[in-house]
């Protein structure tokens, strides 16, 4: 998903800058530490799925809050990507509507990213702080249905 939004990124942008490459750099580091999380997350999952919740020892309040973190930051890098194409002076009134409609959208998910770490710091509450991320086909559709994607 970061991946591919980074390809559309780039066709957008054109030739960068100090600035398009270091958010690049920034965004690919935060894709080496977000790893450890993901990596953990899906070891916690497969525990619970095959009845052995008793494999993964850590905390999982913890597990989402850091999980949550890394999905908010490199959410925000890959808004202000997006963002940072509005500077190339040759976009197309069509191409611009479309930089800034993905930069709304990475917005979204930065947000509930947040709100989700938020949840999991909540004792009670940071059991549901996954299911979030549930939300996101219906905020992001009801964005898309609104947003004037042609000029």
């Amino acid at each position: 998903m970061f991946w591919f939004s980074h390809l559309q990124w780039r066709a957008l942008r054109g030739p960068g800058d100090w600035r398009s490459l270091l958010l690049t750099l920034v965004l690919i580091f935060m894709v080496l530490v977000y790893i450890v999380p993901l990596r953990s997350m899906a070891v916690a999952f497969a525990a619970f799925l095959g009845g052995q919740p008793a494999v993964y020892r850590g905390s999982l309040s913890q597990l989402f809050t850091i999980y949550g973190m890394g999905f908010t930051a490199m959410s925000a890098i890959t808004a202000l990507l997006f963002r940072d194409a509005l500077r190339n002076a040759a976009l197309s009134p069509a191409s611009r509507r479309e930089a800034a409609g993905q930069a709304w959208i990475w917005l979204i998910l930065g947000t509930t990213g947040a709100i989700s770490t938020i949840m999991a710091t909540i004792p009670g509450p940071h059991l549901f702080a996954p299911f979030l991320y549930a939300t996101l086909p219906i905020t992001i559709g009801v964005f898309s249905w609104r947003w004037r994607w042609v000029v």
